[in-house]
């Protein structure tokens, strides 16, 4: 997760202030079902 939001603050200059608000949004099942990954 730590290399997603090092891309994410350094291609798109992105800052998240929650972390696990960030890990959770791509963990969550429904974008995990969105994005075919179970």
């Amino acid at each position: 997760m730590k290399e997603l939001e090092t891309v994410l603050e350094q291609r798109f200059g992105l800052v998240f202030s929650d972390k696990q608000l960030l890990e959770t949004a791509f963990t969550h099942t429904s974008y995990a079902n969105e994005h075919r990954l179970l």
